[in-house]
């Protein structure tokens, strides 16, 4: 089959129902719409693989992008967040200009301040504590010392005494 043919039967698959468009983005709460960006990407990449539109060209993908996303994230987009050529963006550039544009903004004092009182509560695994700290040490500027703050951030707030005895004991 001829790729015009292909092209023609996968988008009649989509015309037929056999894959799902995306949910629209609603952006009403621009302060908290960040987890809905993150589950449109997320449900925008799985329409992408599941129509079959994985090889069109990433100006294409990017359409098909600002067809799906819905009215109200098209207006915004077209309005105050499009580059000079946005007929012709790419689709990682579409995608970095909304994530620039609903990306929480971040307070480092208070990142910082979250972090370095987190301490593992009774009754908590060991696992979900070291996760929490991951992410907390996530939003926080630590740069290159990131893994450092992370170690003393487990050693100091862990429950268990023997345990952080033997972290102690640990070289560098």
């Amino acid at each position: 089959m001829s790729d015009a043919l292909e092209e023609v039967a996968e988008m009649n698959n989509v015309l037929t129902g056999e894959c799902r468009i995306p949910q629209e983005l609603i952006l009403d709460d621009i302060e908290n719409c960040w987890p809905r960006w993150q589950r449109f990407k997320q449900s925008f990449n799985i329409y992408i693989l599941a129509a079959g539109y994985e090889k069109l060209a990433v100006t294409r993908k990017s359409a098909i992008l600002l067809n799906c996303i819905g009215q109200q994230a098209q207006d915004s987009y077209l309005n105050t967040l499009k580059t000079e050529d946005s007929n012709k963006a790419e689709l990682q550039e579409v995608i970095r200009i909304f994530d620039d544009y609903i990306i929480p903004k971040q307070n480092e004092v208070i990142n910082s301040y979250n972090f370095n009182k987190r301490s593992q509560e009774g009754g908590e695994s060991f696992d979900f504590f070291y996760t929490s700290v991951r992410k907390l040490a996530d939003n926080c500027n630590f740069a290159d010392q990131k893994k450092r703050m992370f170690q003393n951030r487990i050693v100091i707030g862990i429950q268990d005494r023997r345990v952080q005895q033997k972290l102690h004991e640990i070289k560098d």
